[in-house]
């Protein structure tokens, strides 16, 4: 169904805002502190071995401009943490349309009260209500998490390393494409049509929100509800005309239940859960109830299954039986679940907590002593890692070609990514950090990758608890990186000016171990990665599977 598909220009449209909005941001906090210090800039530049010392006038400017962007950051993501974890493991309860839309009414909502502070000339403290409003609905990485998670509803286990790598590929073309022209743009005309054209540019995802099929009631969970009815229908079973899947966006429970002329009377029989799964799915969900739900991912190795194994199910006697538990639901019990995920997400923080970093000092790396490079080739840099990302489906398309599994996938590209940085801390001329940044064509693909495997730990009712942690995660890595680069940078001039790369390289070794521990066992234990489940053949569906 192509419908399916608006998702990625959803998350494309809103990429595109917040790549505009976020330089836009610091370079309007960095103009109005510089207005309260009557600071005047000569124009001029100079690069060269002692750029980096500062007179009195610029420590007291960068600082102030440091804490102030640091405030507003915690504005927008100490809040969208909590924000994001709730909304996304409440989108197992209501859809993930809703869960998307309001993310993106947050950031229209946060852009037009930006465009009021710079049209009206508010003071700096009025960010304050910006940081609320877009932390508070999300932002912008719980729309990232919401349309992996809406993917990973209608995506069979299979295909999501590559699915999500197609989805992290049109964010990154958002992105690229709003981080090179986002500068040319607010030198010609200002910074009020930029940040209007955010806000636009959120409104129309939101527009396109309704066209999204309900990925509860269309996705794969209810394509194998029509391929039994179909079933049953050949086997003699009655299945009234009544019974329908039901809109959970509109707050009805998403799954189904048929009429068995079985036995001695007519009972309901769901086929996706039980009779209290089906009321509870009527029911609001409290604050409390919500955080339960993740914690239960991320803390046993049952893989909730209600239709199964019923709300309560004997733990101790589906260890004894595990041969026998996984369902076709991907419920039941999975030995070492909670370490492995665990370790997913510790990579997944440490590998975004690096992407941010980088994003964040490496233009004035660039811009300074000994690469003193102009404009026009800190472009060429953004060009060739926007292209890199753009070639990410190719590689993962060969690599699979190849018949190498999903976690050999992540290790070998966080190799490539390790590159990056390790390859930075020789750079003194211009060809080496372009060779150095083609190697995230290859190191651009852990994070989907990460995703899926992340997703494949958890059944087909607890993806958005699973992601929900993912979305928490992302958020807390955007924080720390901003504060520890900001730090770390001017901070350690003294010792090498490449010294944040050599930061980074370590760092990029957590996740690449953690990767490959994980790597290991899965070969020693057997595991393939794959569906451990019985497939539904392609003819017993009503229509070919969306992905």
């Amino acid at each position: 169904m192509w419908r399916f598909y608006l998702v990625d220009l959803i998350l494309f449209l809103a990429a595109a805002s917040a790549f505009l909005l976020m330089p836009l941001r610091n370079e309007f906090i960095y103009k109005r502190v510089a207005e309260k210090h009557h600071y005047n800039e000569s124009g001029q530049s100079y690069c060269g071995p002692n750029g980096t010392n500062q007179t009195n006038e610029d420590t007291v400017l960068a600082d102030e401009v440091s804490r102030w962007t640091m405030l507003i950051n915690l504005s927008i993501f100490v809040p969208a943490m909590l924000a994001g974890a709730l909304l996304t493991s409440w989108g197992d309860r209501v859809g993930r349309k809703i869960t998307i839309a309001i993310p993106l009414a947050g950031m229209t909502v946060s852009s037009i009260i930006q465009a009021l502070i710079i049209y009206f000339h508010w003071p700096l403290e009025a960010m304050y209500a910006y940081g609320a409003v877009a932390g508070g609905t999300g932002y912008f990485m719980t729309v990232l998490i919401q349309g992996t998670a809406y993917l990973g509803d209608v995506t069979e286990l299979e295909g999501r390393g590559k699915r999500f790598t197609i989805l992290e590929t049109f964010i990154g073309i958002g992105g690229g494409v709003a981080g090179l022209g986002g500068g040319y743009w607010i030198k010609a005309q200002g910074f009020l049509p930029s940040v209007w054209c955010t806000a636009a540019l959120t409104f129309i995802a939101l527009l396109i929100v309704p066209f999204l099929p309900n990925s509860l009631e269309y996705g794969i969970r209810n394509k194998r509800v029509l391929a039994k009815l179909k079933n049953d229908k050949k086997a003699g079973t009655s299945v009234p005309s009544s019974s329908s899947s039901i809109n959970s966006d509109k707050g009805e429970s998403p799954y189904m239940e048929v009429t068995h002329d079985s036995d001695n009377d007519n009972e309901k029989s769901p086929l996706l859960s039980t009779g209290k799964r089906s009321e509870q799915g009527k029911k609001k969900y409290t604050f409390f109830d919500l955080w339960r739900a993740v914690w239960k991912v991320y803390s046993t190795e049952y893989m909730t299954c209600d239709e199964c194994f019923g709300p309560n199910p004997d733990i101790k006697q589906l260890k004894a039986e595990m041969k026998k538990t996984k369902c076709e639901h991907a419920g039941g019990i999975m030995p070492g679940r909670v370490w492995r995920l665990w370790l997913y997400i510790i990579s997944y923080c440490t590998y975004m907590f690096l992407n941010v970093g980088i994003i964040v000092f490496q233009t004035i790396f660039f811009l300074s002593y000994p690469l003193c490079f102009t404009p026009v080739l800190v472009g060429a840099q953004l060009s060739t890692k926007f292209i890199s990302v753009v070639a990410g489906p190719i590689l993962v398309y060969l690599f699979q070609k190849c018949g190498i599994g999903n976690q050999a996938i992540i290790v070998i590209s966080l190799v490539g990514y390790f590159g990056f940085p390790f390859l930075m801390i020789f750079a003194k001329s211009a060809w080496l950090v372009f060779v150095a940044t083609s190697m995230m064509t290859i190191g651009c693909i852990p994070k989907p990758f990460i995703q899926a495997q992340v997703s494949s730990l958890a059944s087909e009712s607890e993806q958005g608890a699973a992601f929900a942690m993912l979305s928490s995660s992302e958020v807390l890595s955007f924080l720390l990186a901003t504060v520890c680069y900001l730090t770390i940078y001017p901070a350690t001039q003294y010792i090498s000016h490449w010294f944040s790369w050599m930061f980074s390289a370590g760092i990029a070794l957590i996740p690449l171990f953690l990767m490959g521990i994980v790597w290991i066992i899965d070969k020693k234990e057997g595991r393939t990665g794959r569906i451990e489940y019985e497939q539904i053949a392609e003819e017993d569906w009503d229509e070919p599977p969306p992905y």
